[in-house]
């Protein structure tokens, strides 16, 4: 049950969620994001399957470690490039999510 989930699996679980689903969707924020960051339109949706393949990994604790692991990956190259085009304001947001990313993993 999803209610049985550690606060901080569900909320990633959330975010991660609808991160993703807006990625594939491709909302109109999430493509001028990439495109303002000089990725192609397949980055986008490859980023948005891995978001919730990560996402679907989280419900078992099994897996649960190395979804953590990718989404750390992401979350390390999402900080890279708002420093690498000073998007200050944006910067804190991957590592929030970093840090508990780190717990879920050593808690795994």
């Amino acid at each position: 049950m999803p209610l049985d989930l550690p606060i901080p699996v569900l909320a990633l679980l959330v975010v991660f969620t609808l991160s993703g689903l807006m990625k594939l969707a491709g909302t109109s924020r999430s493509r001028s994001d990439f495109e303002r960051w000089g990725y192609p339109p397949f980055f986008r949706i490859t980023v948005g399957l891995v978001e919730l393949a990560a996402v679907a990994m989280m419900f078992q604790e099994a897996t649960r470690g190395r979804a953590a692991l990718v989404l750390l990956v992401l979350m390390a190259a999402a900080l890279g490039t708002h420093i690498k085009l000073k998007e200050w304001a944006a910067a804190p947001i991957p590592v929030i999510l970093g840090a508990l990313l780190v717990l879920v993993l050593f808690s795994s």
